[in-house]
């Protein structure tokens, strides 16, 4: 177990440093989730695909009485 311990600690200094990096990551607003999955599927991308948020607006229901 110490072996898993230290390079967890290897690894976090690392993340901390800023020296690990996603390979190919790419971010689609919520809007163009079709083509993320696109991207994907052709292999177009390597890596990680995100979709990014941000534009998203969840809708507002009244409450029912």
């Amino acid at each position: 177990m110490r072996a898993v311990a230290e390079g967890l600690d290897e690894i976090g200094l690392l993340a901390n440093a800023g020296k690990l990096m996603i390979p190919g990551e790419r971010r689609f607003p919520i809007t163009q989730v079709q083509d993320a999955h696109e991207a994907k599927d052709k292999r177009l991308i390597q890596g990680k695909v995100v979709s990014d948020l941000d534009e998203f607006k969840p809708a507002v229901h009244e409450p029912v009485q």
